[in-house]
């Protein structure tokens, strides 16, 4: 039976404070726990257990809460009934030196920033994020600065949104295996070129935009070719809640399979991984207007999506209908996609 998409608890129910020794036994088991979600399956067993083993143990959590030049910041999820908060995410700084490519003043680390996997898409990663900048300026870092795995595309993107760049690589030893990470970095003092990304709890609308616009043919309803700049956003990100929005209770959709696929069902294989966008380059974009609350939009765009564990690339054709009733938002309730060519 498919895991039932976890969409009854809204964000607003989540709150960020710094952590305390007293959260060391439990932030030790968030960690592994968290860390497992996100690498287990593309590592040896072997290696991750070790260093599971090495990183998350209570002493070493506690250490790092206590360090004078760290932060460590806990998102908790507080339901109304009055239950033991439940720790849903973490992040943890630390001021020092830094890589000889990060050139910025005073830098602070980045060290790890995790949400567990069952509140993916829901805005606690930013919520963190903020909560991680605010806490760094208040330390009065001028850089920011982390190492994020070369084949962890999503957490590049999440970063690249609050203006980090990449400035070098360095080693990380996962066990034995000596892995590549990039080194991302960015000023304090001046805002991201999107400081202030939408909550995964609302509808994502900066999208940026101009991704679809450059590659529209002929006249466009704008507020279609935002919605389609929405729709590629949210699937980036899996952004389950932003997807909701977008996407009609009564959907029909056929993928490229043939079969027919629900709103429950596509939000479903966002939330638990089993869909991930990798990539998504939109290369055309047509519209046009059937009535004044329906539309039909075709996209093409090249893709590299990760299928139940396989990755598949190539060049995608979306067809989708648009609609909306008087005074309602622009909805999908219908569409379809296939491959059209190789990337």
């Amino acid at each position: 039976m498919a895991r039932r998409v976890r969409d009854a608890r809204p964000v607003t129910t989540v709150h960020v404070r710094p952590a305390t020794l007293a959260d060391a036994d439990r932030l030790s088991r968030l960690g592994a726990a968290t860390f497992r979600e996100t690498f287990a399956r593309d590592n040896d067993p072997e290696d991750m257990a070790r260093y599971l083993a090495e990183t998350f143990t209570p002493a070493r959590q506690a250490a790092e809460i206590g360090d004078p030049a760290g932060t460590v910041l806990l998102a908790e999820h507080r339901g109304a009934d009055g239950d033991a908060a439940e720790l849903v995410g973490y992040a943890h700084l630390a001021s020092g030196s830094a890589p000889a490519s990060v050139r910025g003043p005073a830098p602070v680390e980045l060290k790890r920033l995790y949400v567990t996997r069952a509140w993916h898409g829901r805005g606690v990663a930013q919520r963190l994020m903020d909560a991680a900048l605010d806490a760094a300026r208040a330390r009065g870092a001028g850089t920011m600065w982390l190492g994020v795995w070369e084949r962890n595309p999503r957490a590049v993107a999440f970063y690249a949104r609050y203006g980090f760049a990449r400035v070098g690589e360095h080693t990380f030893l996962l066990g034995a295996d000596a892995q590549t990470d990039w080194l991302l970095a960015r000023a304090l003092d001046d805002p991201s070129p999107d400081a202030t990304p939408p909550s995964r709890g609302e509808p994502a609308s900066d999208a940026d935009p101009s991704s679809m616009q450059r590659v529209v043919v002929g006249h466009a309803n704008p507020a279609i070719v935002d919605c389609e700049a929405r729709l590629r956003a949210a699937q980036l990100a899996a952004d389950v809640a932003a997807l909701d929005a977008l996407i009609a209770p009564d959907l029909l959709f056929t993928g490229p399979d043939g079969e027919l696929a629900t709103k429950a069902q596509d939000l479903e294989a966002h939330a638990s991984g089993v869909v991930r966008f990798l990539e998504h380059h939109p290369e055309v974009l047509h519209v046009r207007a059937v009535s004044p609350t329906v539309e039909l939009a075709s996209l093409r765009a090249r893709l590299v999506v990760e299928v139940a564990g396989q990755v598949v690339r190539g060049t995608f054709r979306y067809t989708r209908v648009w609609s909306r009733a008087d005074g309602e938002t622009w909805r999908v309730v219908g569409g379809h996609v296939a491959p059209v060519g190789a990337a």
